[in-house]
């Protein structure tokens, strides 16, 4: 290899850098091996119109850099055609990329067209095929003129990270794969390589339709398995759903039947009180109808003690016992759950204390006819006044 020949002295070499014009303030470009690389053209030279001065750095340092690693490529000057009414002059790398397939190095060759925006714009990088090469139909970077398209570097396409260098290298790893052209013997198209090349191809073919089937199947299969985990969790939703309804219905019997069990319990104390109430006949109403209500008698009234002790002591009773039953409709609440253990302990507390009271008064009137004496409205003893000690029972 030729080494590189050293840039003449030009007039502007003997200014210092900031008396030098603009288009070679750059100190770098001094020393850049611009020209072997540059077609000896006169409108190529840094002061021309094709490399604009603000982005004449730039796009030196990128060609430089692109030619010193792939010697294949070559800087030229081509018309480009924006559209069909107008061309432009752009600077091109052409030349051949080595491309590795199959343990065997393939020269492809490539046109990068460098726009005038560059490197705000993205280069456009084309094969080119010789006489003997023709374009590989349906390639899935390369479409029928030759364009080559890379997803994950030209569409994505950074001023401040890329390159041409990065392109020329995408380029090689996408054709490592996929080769873009074909050689021509004679009237046949072939692929390139020999028959076992072919036999490779073949295999890389079924390689890849493995793959994708495989990749295919993997997420049919990641598909089922979701769809299988939402039908679990639909089928627990609904266990649960269940569970609480069955719970529901059973909460609500047992409501039910506390409330008939209340109802009749209300109707039964309705009975008693019908029964145990007395009823008071109107003056105005004549004897026909007294005779009619025909209800019984209530006990209190028929029962009825003339000696004041004895009275006394029946209602202590009466009102002990009364206590008494209260006391365990609160333990049968209790266990039911009907109260909770506050308000069980409140009412016991309450209970008890007022059954106190008539134990005690009980007590005293059990002394008092001991000793032959009676109990005043105030609980205090006093000497018994004259009466009849055995109970009458009014007619």
């Amino acid at each position: 290899m030729a080494p590189p020949h050293s840039p003449p002295r030009l007039w502007y070499h003997r200014l210092r850098p900031h008396q030098r014009p603009r288009h070679v303030a750059t100190a770098h470009l001094r020393s850049a091996p611009r020209p072997h690389l540059l077609p000896r053209r006169p409108d190529l030279h840094p002061s021309s119109k094709i490399l604009p001065p603000e982005r004449e750095p730039r796009i030196v340092r990128d060609v430089v850099d692109c030619c010193r690693n792939f010697r294949g490529l070559k800087l030229e000057l081509e018309q480009f055609a924006v559209d069909a009414a107008q061309t432009s002059t752009l600077l091109v790398l052409r030349g051949t990329i080595p491309v590795k397939y199959k343990s065997a190095t393939y020269n492809i060759p490539v046109a990068i067209f460098v726009p005038s925006h560059y490197p705000n714009e993205a280069p456009t990088p084309y094969v080119r095929p010789t006489r003997q090469m023709v374009l590989r139909p349906r390639h899935s970077h390369v479409d029928t003129l030759g364009r080559v398209y890379l997803p994950h570097y030209l569409a994505q396409w950074d001023p401040n990270q890329f390159t041409l260098y990065g392109v020329v290298v995408a380029m090689v790893q996408v054709f490592c794969i996929e080769p873009p052209v074909y050689t021509r013997t004679g009237n046949t198209d072939v692929s390139v390589g020999n028959e076992t090349e072919r036999r490779r191809l073949i295999t890389v073919l079924n390689t890849q339709l493995s793959h994708r089937f495989g990749d295919a199947i993997d997420e049919a299969m990641s598909d089922l398995c979701c769809l299988l985990k939402r039908k679990d969790d639909l089928v627990r939703s609904t266990q649960s759903v269940s569970d609480h309804i069955r719970a529901r219905a059973s909460q609500l019997e047992r409501t039910q039947s506390h409330q008939q069990s209340l109802n009749e319990r209300r109707l039964s104390l309705t009975r008693w009180q019908a029964v145990s109430t007395p009823h008071h006949s109107d003056p105005s109403n004549d004897c026909n109808e007294h005779q009619q209500q025909h209800t019984s008698p209530s006990v209190d009234h028929v029962l009825q003690y003339t000696d004041i002790l004895d009275n006394q002591m029946c209602t202590c009773f009466a009102q002990d016992g009364a206590f008494a039953d209260a006391l365990d409709q609160l333990d049968e609440a209790f266990v039911k759950g009907v109260i909770d253990q506050d308000a069980y302990m409140k009412h016991v507390r309450d209970v008890s204390r007022q059954q106190f009271f008539p134990r005690a008064l009980r007590k005293k009137i059990e002394i008092a006819k001991s000793k032959k004496l009676e109990v005043d409205e105030h609980g205090q003893l006093r000497p018994m006044r004259t009466g009849r000690a055995a109970p009458l029972f009014a007619s």
